[in-house]
């Protein structure tokens, strides 16, 4: 079954940007293993994606990385939101 495509609209323009985000710590380290840090990184996206207006499909938080499918409105370039932090 094809998943539907959702667009959203703006006043002047309307829009699907969809992202596959992968993070990993550096050399891969097990840093999220700890279920304290994974629900707080959790609280954490959860709380960014209301605040920027983001859609958040699915995620994966393992012991070494993390997976995001996200949504972002055309104001947002996808540098801003991932390599120079969520500002």
């Amino acid at each position: 079954m094809a998943r539907k495509t959702l667009l959203y609209q703006l006043e002047h323009c309307t829009y699907h940007c969809s992202y596959h985000i992968v993070w990993t710590p550096r050399f891969r380290g097990k840093v999220l293993a700890d279920n304290y840090i994974k629900s707080e990184l959790k609280r954490m996206f959860k709380q960014i994606a209301r605040w920027k207006d983001l859609v958040i499909y699915a995620w994966h938080i393992g012991d070494e990385h993390i997976h995001l499918h996200i949504s972002i409105p055309p104001k947002y370039s996808i540098a801003l939101l991932c390599f120079n932090g969520w500002h």
